[in-house]
């Protein structure tokens, strides 16, 4: 998801989650709006194509997919590598 993501129109930031240095387990993103994360998600081939091998080779013993809102943020958004005007704290 990441190298696809990057240059996916409306996100904001992305990072992943999970053991490090072994490897990510997931990944949280953070888009300018739902349409955005939907454009990406269900309508980018690259993404379509992760998605398709995360199937067909068993990445995964379980997955989660949810979606929260944000409603405030705080302190460096620099770190998650947030971008674009949003950036300003609240």
């Amino acid at each position: 998801m990441a190298t696809a993501a990057q240059a996916a129109p409306g996100l904001l930031a992305a990072f992943g989650v999970g053991e490090a240095p072994l490897g990510w387990q997931g990944t949280v993103s953070v888009w300018r709006s739902p349409r955005d994360l939907v454009a990406f998600a269900y309508r980018d081939p690259r993404h379509a194509a992760v998605i398709e091998r995360t199937s067909t080779q068993g990445w995964y013993e379980e997955d989660l997919f949810a979606r929260f809102a944000i409603t405030a943020t705080a302190g460096n958004l620099d770190i998650i590598g947030w971008v674009g005007q949003e950036r300003a704290t609240r």
